[in-house]
């Protein structure tokens, strides 16, 4: 939908741009519990974090968007990040103590030194998608873990080069 104000106060499932009108109103949809959005925007991220019942964000095509701000969405369980080619820092997902999964494609500079310690994450996906560029990922801590626990998936391995685990 292009405008929230539209949506049904008892909707459970979104599909919305974030730079939809009213964008704010998502904080107030009491039963949303799943949110997908093309492009991303702070004032989603912002209007998410603050949705009582949202449990899944799929969220692509960042453009120039280099930060995600999720602070206060405490049962989010499933985040699904795609195209973001300014995202480097994923310390954000400290700040989401339900995420079991995390799912994260096309992205040209993230920076997986700072992924956060994560023990309640039992899934993580990583793929290099549609970036023709090589790209060099360093497993830290528990994400180093999960790879040998097989929760680890990487997609495209052609664009993945030098797995290394620190």
């Amino acid at each position: 939908v292009d405008d929230i104000a539209v949506v049904p106060s008892g909707a459970t499932f979104l599909a919305t741009r974030g730079t939809a009108e009213h964008v704010e109103r998502i904080a107030k949809l009491d039963h949303l519990q799943a949110l997908w959005a093309n492009p991303a925007s702070p004032e989603l991220f912002r209007a998410c974090s603050q949705a009582p019942a949202l449990k899944a964000i799929y969220v692509c095509h960042f453009k120039r968007l280099s930060a995600v701000s999720l602070a206060g969405a405490s049962r989010l369980e499933h985040l699904m990040l795609s195209w973001a080619p300014k995202l480097v820092d994923l310390s954000f997902l400290r700040d989401l103590p339900a995420l079991r999964t995390i799912y994260l494609e096309d992205m040209k500079r993230v920076d997986l030194t700072t992924l956060p310690d994560l023990p309640q994450v039992t899934g993580f996906h990583l793929g290099g998608g549609m970036w023709s560029t090589e790209f060099r990922i360093e497993l830290p801590g528990r994400c180093a873990d999960l790879e040998g626990e097989g929760a680890i998936e990487y997609f495209r391995r052609e664009h993945v080069s030098g797995l290394v685990h620190v």
